[in-house]
């Protein structure tokens, strides 16, 4: 595989009152290989890459394809191969491990109203034998970050309460993509959902983390004891978890802080939660 850029003067559109037709204009799509991706062994056929993104992009929900009119910003897709590998597979000597890595960006090249860009990213991954063409890897890998582009698109434009239901919802990429807009919009309605969110039974280490990040940045101190419920769950958040609490501030946080600074069987932990501690009474006296 070598290093390329294809563009094609492609036009994609999303809801717009102020465009023409509801749509907003993407005048180009570019294909982007990394060039240290390119030497990494995953053999894709020349031209194909542009072909599936472009067959995607068509069919993408309220997106038109069509050059940009006179008054109307245009907006540029491209979708980047970051990692591209096919090895034998460590298990199965007959089979081939092969990973694409593939990351969307669709963005704005000119001043708009509401967000001016939307990304996504995919690791598609297979053990399949060699027969099998790469064809098959790069047309799940495409189909999978456009429909993630989709959703990114489809949440910034939504309510906060529609934001609130996907943090709550089955898909868990949805899920990290409506804490990260939670984050970013200071979304304080979706406060409650990061709560329950956090007492989830398929609850993971990263997406407390998120999530904590998140409470942190609408500071909503209520959340503190939802936090140390979901940490208790996963002791390696521990560390960065400390300094998210300090942030919080409040009572509880503090004597929690307190709790791990002076009993914790990890040093690490003692000294992340001393730092945090001083950090939050820093805060209170300031």
């Amino acid at each position: 595989m070598r290093s390329a850029i294809f563009a094609l003067g492609l036009g994609l559109g999303l809801g717009c009152a102020d465009c023409v037709g509801g749509t907003r204009p993407i005048v180009s799509v570019d294909w982007l290989v990394d060039p240290a991706a390119a030497a990494q062994g995953l053999s894709l056929p020349e031209g194909l890459g542009q072909a599936e993104v472009r067959q995607k992009a068509t069919g993408l929900s309220g997106f038109s394809v069509r050059p940009a009119r006179a008054g109307e910003v245009g907006w540029q897709l491209t979708v980047g191969v970051r990692l591209a590998t096919d090895r034998p597979d460590d298990e199965a000597l007959d089979k081939r491990r092969r990973a694409l890595g593939l990351v969307a960006e669709l963005r704005a090249l000119g001043s708009v109203e509401g967000p001016s860009a939307f990304s996504a990213e995919v690791l598609e991954q297979a053990v399949e034998g060699p027969e099998v063409p790469t064809e098959r890897i790069l047309e799940a890998a495409v189909r999978s970050v456009m429909a993630r582009l989709a959703t990114s698109v489809r949440l910034a434009e939504a309510r906060p309460d529609a934001v609130a239901s996907a943090i709550l919802g089955d898909d868990p990429h949805a899920r990290a993509m409506a804490v990260r807009l939670v984050q970013e919009q200071r979304l304080r309605e979706a406060g409650p959902a990061l709560d329950a969110r956090l007492g989830a039974a398929d609850l993971t280490a990263p997406e407390v983390l998120r999530i904590a990040a998140a409470l942190a940045a609408l500071e909503r101190a209520e959340s503190v004891g939802p936090l140390i419920e979901a940490s208790s769950r996963f002791p390696q958040v521990l560390v960065p978890m400390a300094f998210q609490l300090a942030r919080l501030g409040g009572r509880e946080a503090e004597a929690y802080l307190f709790t791990l600074q002076s009993g914790h069987d990890r040093p690490e932990v003692r000294q992340a939660a001393g730092d945090a501690l001083r950090e939050l009474r820093r805060s209170t006296t300031d």
